[in-house]
């Protein structure tokens, strides 16, 4: 998503860098972005799956996460 919603960006840099010297530490929390849009005023959908079951939702996320995926920083 960052090409639909930040400025300038290329890659979001890691907050984690591991060794096998020093273990994990934290890096580039400092990491500053241009939006290119107000993320505080993105719409939010909202869905009640009270009425589904269990199966019913995972086939759901499955179906919406292969929809979603290709537009995803993976």
């Amino acid at each position: 998503m960052i090409k639909h919603l930040l400025d300038g960006v290329k890659a979001i840099p890691s907050h984690y860098e591991g060794s096998m010297k020093k273990g994990v530490t934290s890096a580039n929390l400092d990491f500053k972005v241009k939006h290119r849009v107000d993320v505080d005023s993105l719409p939010v959908l909202v869905w009640n799956l009270n009425h589904l079951k269990r199966e019913e939702i995972k086939e759901l996320e499955t179906d919406i996460i292969a929809k979603l995926r290709p537009c995803c920083n993976v």
